[in-house]
């Protein structure tokens, strides 16, 4: 977990963690771990943005005690029947807070699950008001009005032209593909502004990553 300072007038933040190591007659088969915030504070924001990441919790965790521990005690089993070895597989989440002032949270969570060599990786984003524990939409901090994802796929088409001339692994159809894979939920705010991503496999190859798109703050609605 990370996070930036803390300023004045900001509500503290703890992480909240579990750690379990599961096993199948007394050897390990899977290992989990979930770090989520905790918002140090009695106000309404806070204990609706609180409640939510308990939710998500206990969510991660009931998936990862059941449906993945019995696949992991199934590989287990297949592994000892044909005389291989066995690696515990590893199911993780973790935070990175990216941006907090005394109205707004913003922060991405990411989920890994390491299964017998395989690894799969999931993000996400969350931005909250901190008044009321809503969450904030990505066209709340863009200009253009009703055309805000137009503007805004305009804007990553360019960024991708100059870095694909810098040489950046984007696939010949990228800029045709923007709108079929944007997804308006994949955003978290910084200090410097918006950054928006697109998942692997989307844009460019699976080892290029989650390609990262990022508006600085002379771009953002004040």
């Amino acid at each position: 977990m990370t996070s930036i300072s803390i300023h004045g007038g900001q509500i503290p933040i703890q992480p909240s963690r579990f750690v379990q190591q599961l096993k199948l007659n007394g050897a390990p088969v899977l290992r989990i771990s979930c770090c989520l915030p905790r918002l140090v504070s009695d106000s309404r924001g806070a204990r609706r943005i609180n409640r939510y990441y308990r939710q998500l919790s206990d969510a991660w965790r009931s998936r990862w005690t059941g449906v993945l521990y019995t696949r992991a005690c199934a590989a287990q089993k297949a592994a000892l029947a044909e005389g291989a070895s066995f690696s515990p597989w590893e199911a993780t989440l973790d935070y990175t807070l990216t941006l907090q002032t005394p109205e707004v949270l913003s922060l991405t969570w990411q989920v890994e699950e390491k299964r017998s060599g395989v690894q799969l990786a999931q993000q996400h984003g969350d931005t909250w008001s901190l008044l009321d524990g809503s969450p904030l939409p990505l066209r709340g901090f863009l200009p253009g009005g009703r055309r805000w994802k137009h503007r805004l796929l305009e804007e990553i088409s360019n960024q991708m032209a100059a870095r694909t001339a810098s040489g950046e692994p984007f696939r010949p159809d990228s800029a045709a593909m923007l709108r079929r894979y944007f997804q308006p939920e994949q955003f978290f705010l910084t200090p410097e502004g918006v950054t928006v991503w697109f998942a692997p496999d989307t844009l460019a190859a699976p080892s290029a990553g989650a390609p990262r798109f990022s508006f600085s703050a002379a771009v953002t609605k004040k």
